[in-house]
């Protein structure tokens, strides 16, 4: 078989696994969202979740595609039912602050609304699609996206997120990882390298966010969580 048909028949048919995984996990088998997430990240996915608060540009925050809402959950319990305290330590550059504000998340998938819903309360997930935000224009200073679908490639999509984030805001997007080694780490990432393809895909991303109007920078941070890559796009004007 030629590399070339090769490799599209590997695009294809991680595409079509990627899309049934999406289908089966947010709208048929959300109850399995968390035992999946634990599985292919060798039970790292939460701590690569958190990596993203580092790099907020302070609130108020929306992060889209909460899922099961565990990443504002933890937002909403550092702060109280409405907001979020940041110690100046978990801010890296000169915009850093401390304070509270206010967290909100938009969810496509209606019954993972309801359940990230339920692990947050009432008001503090709202169902809507990324390329048409039911949120204002420049009401925002953080959105956050982890392992997103490939939605976020969508130019509707980068037009919504900037539209919706103040001048020097940011969107900060957890976009792929590797679990730590080890065995229960290879075998994690098999399992999400097979799904997803994630840990190598990150400067599709960069690419796209700049043509949108953003200044870009991509981070990779390792630790005891593994290897963490993140696109962060600012909205300089």
């Amino acid at each position: 078989m030629p590399p070339a048909v090769l490799t599209q028949l590997c695009r294809y048919v991680r595409g079509t696994l990627l899309a049934l995984a999406y289908r089966l996990l947010y709208v048929e088998a959300v109850w399995a969202y968390d035992l999946a997430s634990w599985l292919v990240s060798a039970g790292a996915w939460w701590r690569w979740q958190a990596r993203a608060l580092r790099y907020a540009a302070g609130g108020p925050a929306l992060e889209i595609g909460c899922g099961p809402g565990h990443l504002l959950a933890r937002l909403r319990r550092l702060g109280g039912s409405r907001a979020v305290p940041l110690p100046a330590a978990a801010w890296p550059d000169t915009r850093a602050r401390s304070g509270r504000f206010p967290a909100l998340a938009v969810e496509l998938s209606a019954p993972m609304a309801r359940r990230a819903a339920s692990r947050n309360g009432p008001g503090a997930v709202v169902r809507g699609d990324a390329r048409r935000l039911p949120i204002a224009s420049a009401s925002v200073r953080t959105v956050v996206l982890t392992f997103p679908a490939p939605f976020v490639l969508e130019p509707a999509t980068l037009a919504e997120i900037r539209r919706v984030l103040r001048p020097g805001g940011r969107c900060v997007v957890v976009e792929g990882a590797l679990p730590p080694r080890g065995l229960a780490g290879r075998l994690a990432t098999g399992l999400l390298l097979l799904t997803s393809g994630s840990g190598g895909s990150e400067s599709r991303l960069a690419a796209a966010c700049r043509a949108a109007g953003f200044r870009v920078r991509q981070v990779r941070e390792r630790g005891g969580f593994g290897t963490v890559w993140l696109t962060i796009a600012e909205r300089t004007h």
